[in-house]
């Protein structure tokens, strides 16, 4: 509530160089109470960033002086926007976060793709019940998960053969094993695919994956 009043009149600019370094949770609710508008130009604001130079800084601490304590120097430093306003997304209901990328679509498509791709990373399966990874992974033969397994942390490589049978686990692990080592590229273009169909599921409300500190009501 402080933050808000704090930032109330500012511009656009000042906003988002804000939000962006704040806590992921705080900045997206801050933006979900802006008014509509302004929300669409300041997600467009925090998914362009790169980099913030010292003068932009310095003008900010200058209009903000007198309002907060500012302790330390910031200095330039590379800014990725598109995962800044991911990792916000994630702390949103799916209706806002789609609401927020169905207006950023309209203006810059290409971002707007960019962030849905960080939404949804290799981790997410990890945020899927089991019962309905179990379901998804049916879709899938044992060459592609074996695939997809490739180079992949020990925790997902474990939720995702701990939610098949034990025969099946077998059969995965002698596929690995016979592809042997293999091109990124390739393991990327398959786990894409597989995060493509995680993200239709999800779209068409087929799937739910829990989103951080997301309560879950009986």
């Amino acid at each position: 509530h402080q933050i808000q009043l704090l930032i109330k009149n500012e511009p656009i600019s000042v906003v988002g160089s804000i939000l962006q370094y704040l806590q992921p949770k705080k900045s997206s609710l801050i933006i979900q109470e802006l008014p509509p508008d302004q929300r669409t130009d300041v997600v467009k604001r925090i998914a362009k960033m790169e980099k913030l130079a010292p003068e932009v800084i310095e003008k900010i601490e200058e209009v903000l002086r007198e309002r907060v304590r500012t302790q330390g120097k910031m200095v330039t430093q590379e800014i990725d926007g598109r995962s800044i306003l991911a990792r916000i997304l994630r702390h949103m209901n799916i209706t806002a976060e789609e609401r927020i990328l169905e207006g950023l679509s309209e203006v810059h498509p290409e971002v707007s793709d960019e962030v849905k791709e960080k939404l949804f990373t290799i981790d997410s399966v990890l945020k899927i019940e089991d019962v309905d990874l179990q379901e998804i992974l049916r879709e899938f033969s044992d060459e592609e998960i074996a695939v997809i397994l490739k180079g992949k942390s020990e925790n997902v490589f474990s939720k995702i053969l701990d939610n098949v049978s034990e025969r099946r686990r077998a059969i995965i692990r002698d596929e690995m094993d016979r592809l042997g080592a293999m091109r990124r590229v390739d393991v990327d273009k398959s786990t894409r695919e597989f995060l493509e169909y995680l993200r239709s599921l999800e779209e068409q409300h087929r799937l739910v994956i829990r989103r951080e500190d997301e309560y879950l009501l009986q």
